[in-house]
């Protein structure tokens, strides 16, 4: 299926909202998560389900992009394992929120943490690949990518407390070159009735 320019200005917006909510909401849900009470749980939900919402728009946006001007099929299955394993970590995340039992919850966190870490150091390394850079902007994506990818699959090895905001930072600078790409990618490479 075709995109157009204002699909993919409306991916560039929700990208470079998502790197502004980025820190606030995970701070959110950290601070209701120790609240512990029902009110908070079901806010908790609800951001878990935005981000998990924009990270699927934006990511099967960019598959479009590659797919359709570029004519780049070397993520699209790294970008569906992305979707596929931030949708399952959703699920965990909010099954979680109903459960006394924490202990269980966490290792099926790192057992899905970890695997989607690799996907995001392959889907980061692949996109350099790509034989346009994005206006500059290929590497700083690819290496955010990478970093991600890290930063989830050394979740067992590195405490958490370190991993965490270099993964935020990495995540905000992801994003916020995504958005500036797909905010570019419409004014230069469509008009506005185009189609690619």
């Amino acid at each position: 299926m075709a995109i157009t320019k204002g699909q993919i200005k409306f991916a560039g917006w929700l990208s470079i909202i998502s790197a502004i909510l980025t820190i606030p909401i995970a701070k959110s849900i950290t601070f209701l998560h120790s609240l512990n009470k029902f009110e908070p749980k079901f806010i908790q939900a609800v951001l878990v389900f935005i981000s998990v919402g924009l990270f699927i728009y934006i990511y099967l946006s960019l598959k479009k992009l590659l797919n359709f001007r570029f004519q780049f099929h070397n993520v699209d299955s790294c970008i569906l394992m992305l979707i596929g394993g931030n949708i399952i970590l959703s699920i965990i995340n909010i099954l979680s929120l109903l459960s006394t039992n924490d202990k269980i919850f966490s290792i099926l966190l790192i057992s899905i943490l970890i695997p989607l870490g690799i996907v995001f150091i392959v889907f980061g390394i692949r996109i350099l690949q790509l034989s346009d850079n994005l206006f500059g902007l290929l590497r700083p994506f690819s290496y955010a990518s990478i970093v991600i990818g890290l930063c989830y699959s050394a979740i067992i090895l590195i405490p958490i407390d370190i991993l965490i905001p270099i993964g935020l930072i990495a995540d905000v600078v992801g994003d916020g070159a995504l958005g500036i790409i797909f905010l570019k990618a419409a004014q230069k490479f469509f008009s506005d009735k185009t189609t690619i």
